[in-house]
């Protein structure tokens, strides 16, 4: 796996814009053991358990599925984090389409030391991320959404974000994430930039 910048994305599933919007108003993202039902951000991930985050990073992966193409770039709003503070861990790369029952029932929900992943750029942290300390951008699809979600008024959503940022204290950019290279690097972000931080 080549990797192509510095940072991590953790994707909110499903285009849950309002998720998106209680996850930073908590300051965190957590997994599923510290959340109340109905705030889970990766209900549809059974390789990282009940105790560990899902995180993606932008990389090159010969042969292997990508999260960010499939999660990030599918119009899923994101979280752009440091990795510098995290716990990470890197877990193996399985073909699921190649995973015989046995090796599926021995993955489903593992909370076990050994992680498994049919993401080749997938990353786990077993540990809460505070976004006071490791929140760089927040990314929103706005190019996908205004093409192809006629129900979500992007400006709306953009105020809530901003609103939330700035409950919580966080100056931190909003950036058009539809855009492929829009964390690749500073430059990047700035040029992606939506909204910028609160104080600037």
């Amino acid at each position: 796996m080549d990797y192509l910048e510095p940072y991590l994305f953790h994707s909110v599933k499903w285009k849950n814009f309002d998720l998106l919007v209680d996850i930073i108003n908590s300051g965190y993202i957590m997994p599923r053991c510290m959340l109340e039902e109905g705030k889970i951000t990766d209900t549809n991930n059974i390789f990282n358990g009940t105790k560990y985050i899902s995180l993606t990073q932008k990389g090159i992966a010969d042969g292997e599925r990508s999260s960010y193409d499939e999660l990030v770039m599918d119009g899923n709003p994101c979280l752009v984090l440091k990795r510098d503070n995290l716990d990470l861990i890197y877990p193996r790369y399985v073909d699921r389409d190649e995973l015989s029952p046995d090796e599926w029932r021995a993955i489903l929900f593992n909370d076990g030391d050994e992680r498994f992943s049919y993401y080749g750029d997938e990353l786990q942290t077993k540990q809460k991320i505070s976004l006071k300390d490791n929140l760089l951008a927040v990314g929103l699809p706005l190019s996908y959404l205004k093409d192809n979600y006629d129900g979500i008024d992007c400006d709306e959503t953009i105020r809530k974000v901003s609103e939330a940022l700035k409950e919580q204290g966080l100056d931190v950019p909003i950036l058009d994430s539809s855009i492929y290279s829009f964390a690749d690097n500073e430059e990047a972000m700035a040029k992606s930039e939506i909204l910028k931080g609160r104080s600037r």
